[in-house]
Parts: C-alpha cells; sequence; structure tokens
C-alpha cells in the first residue's frame, strides 16, 4: 500500500475512528525524520509559503496582530491569515492599504480550502536550504 492508497482510504472514512492516532503517528514520524509542515497561501495563482515570504510581510503583521512572526499561523488563525492577505498585497503588490482590506474582504469561508494549504519542508541538509514539497 503506497501514500495515496492510504489517503484515499482515510478520505473515504475507513479511519474515522482513529484519526487522532493516525495525526499522532504522522507527527511522531516526521519529528523523528526531521521533517516540517509549512504553511502556503495561494490568491489568484500567487502563491507565498513560510520560506518566501518577506520581511515586510512579517513585520506588517507582528505589528497588527501583536504576536511575533514565528507564533504566527493562518492554517489555525483566519486572522492570522487575513493580516498575511492583506499585508501580501500591501506590501508586495504595492495596493494601498484601504484597497487591500477590501480585496481580503472578499474571500468566503468556502474559499479557505482553495487558499491556504499545508505542505511538508525537509530540513535542510548541513550548508543547504530546506527543500519544500508540495503535498
Amino acid at each position: 500500500m503506497n501514500a495515496d492508497d492510504i489517503a484515499a482510504s482515510i478520505n473515504a472514512g475507513d479511519h474515522d475512528d482513529g484519526l487522532e492516532t493516525l495525526f499522532k503517528a504522522l507527527f511522531a514520524r516526521a519529528a523523528d525524520i526531521e521533517t516540517e509542515f509549512a504553511w502556503k497561501i495561494t490568491l489568484d495563482g500567487d502563491t507565498w509559503d513560510r520560506e518566501t515570504v518577506t520581511l515586510a510581510e512579517l513585520a506588517f503583521a507582528e505589528q497588527h496582530l501583536r504576536v511575533p512572526y514565528v507564533q504566527l499561523n493562518p492554517v489555525s488563525s483566519v486572522n492570522h491569515l487575513v493580516t498575511l492577505i492583506v499585508a501580501h498585497y500591501y506590501r508586495v503588490q504595492g495596493m494601498k492599504l484601504d484597497a487591500a482590506l477590501e480585496a481580503a474582504g472578499k474571500y468566503t469561508a468556502r474559499d479557505l480550502a482553495d487558499i491556504i494549504s499545508i505542505h511538508e519542508v525537509k530540513q535542510a541538509p548541513k550548508g543547504g536550504p530546506a527543500q519544500p514539497e508540495t503535498s
């Protein structure tokens, strides 16, 4: 059985009574092999993630959320997600702040699955950057 077969089995509901056990096993194994999971935001074909977000975006988010950038979690917090979207529109795309707020406000809860995702980040070999693997 390969990873796709396992995922299909989980998505089919075959393991609904053991999801907590599966999550624990996945995260324990990822820790054992020094793999992390990071967020990725995709809007209108523009994609950025924990590794490519600019310092200006992080500073904007820190200032407005009053949390250190290392605690940003747009997967768990819609407030963090919207702030990062506004920061991207404002700091990267050069929108005026009110236009960035308006643009971020057009998305709904239905859009979340298309906007935010998680990808695997393998730890960097000594002397090199980590390489994200989209999943």
